[in-house]
């Protein structure tokens, strides 16, 4: 059974109209899908600078802030150890400088034998006093102790420093990782991006066809109607063949847009969960930090009590 020429071509027009409602109504929702990706593109990209730029005057804040406790801690340390070596020094001074003061200051002025036999018993009195205060407070045994109180000071700076380069080397490390996760999600809106350019070159492709088809069923309707005078040209007819493969090609459209969808869907969730790990870790180096700023104020409290115990003993050692 042929059907007339004019039906042919005004079903082919109607199957084509629809055709053409369907592109476009896809086309739309393409393109905001497509406006829906930039936005989100866009705020993740704000938001992942936004947070790396504060993650790093943060750090650089705190890194400034850390060396000049440091500093300034060490700088107190080398004044008070300058402060109990003269101390030391001064202490073990005094006993001989005193002993002498007290044995060189005659009290009386005797004459003849009484006053050599009081020469010779001072003499004797003051070499044996000398000996016995070289003999308490030898200057050996005080470069043993500020050799020791040296050496003790210097262990502690050295752990200081350790602790400091330690806590440096897990600043640059956090840093190091905030940065990767920055660049994985930079490499995942693109991927993202590229997939949209795909999709609306695909679009495009399909509206071009649409547009051809439309133009020969204009042309075939328009033929239709003088069929009387001009018969239809065989060329410009849409074959059922044609029409099959538009419409199979609008639904693998439409599959990889609901594919497309479901992928910006997933690359939303998987920035949240970037987010949300980098907020963790952000977290986590903040709380670090804070430990670490209440270890160096334990550390100088107790430089401090260790510092007042040596003035107490260097006061009890003047006063003995």
């Amino acid at each position: 059974m042929h059907l007339d020429p004019y039906w042919t071509a005004l079903v082919a027009q109607q199957e084509l109209n629809t055709h053409e409602r369907e592109v476009a109504a896809l086309h739309a929702r393409l393109e905001n899908a497509d406006q829906q990706v930039r936005i989100m593109g866009q705020q993740v990209m704000a938001a992942a600078e936004a947070r790396a730029a504060e993650l790093v005057e943060g750090y650089k804040a705190d890194e400034r802030k850390r060396r000049a406790q440091f500093q300034a801690t060490l700088d107190a340390l080398r004044e008070e150890n300058r402060e109990l070596t003269a101390k030391l020094e001064a202490a073990a001074r005094a006993p001989v400088m005193g002993i002498l003061r007290a044995t060189t200051s005659p009290q009386w002025a005797p004459s003849g034998d009484a006053a050599v036999e009081a020469r010779e018993r001072v003499a004797g009195a003051t070499s044996d006093l000398l000996v016995a205060s070289a003999t308490a407070v030898s200057p050996a045994e005080v470069t043993r102790q500020l050799q020791s109180i040296e050496a003790y000071w210097r262990d502690r700076l050295r752990t200081a420093e350790r602790h400091w380069e330690d806590e440096m080397s897990r600043q640059t490390r956090q840093r190091r990782e905030a940065l990767d996760q920055v660049e994985e999600l930079v490499r995942t809106v693109e991927q993202l991006q590229e997939e949209v350019r795909y999709t609306r070159r695909q679009a495009a492709c399909l509206r071009e066809e649409n547009t051809r088809l439309c133009c020969a069923a204009k042309a075939v309707s328009a033929d239709g109607v003088s069929t009387l005078v001009l018969p239809v040209p065989p060329v410009t007819t849409p074959s059922p063949e044609e029409v099959l493969r538009l419409r199979q090609a609008l639904k693998e459209h439409q599959h990889k847009e609901a594919a497309l969808l479901v992928q910006v869907e997933s690359y939303s969730e998987e920035a949240t969960r970037v987010r949300l790990r980098y907020e963790a870790a952000l977290e986590r180096a903040e709380q670090e930090l804070a430990a670490e700023r209440r270890r160096s104020t334990e550390m100088v409290k107790l430089y401090g009590s260790q510092l007042e115990s040596l003035h107490h003993q260097l006061r009890h050692r003047a006063v003995t």
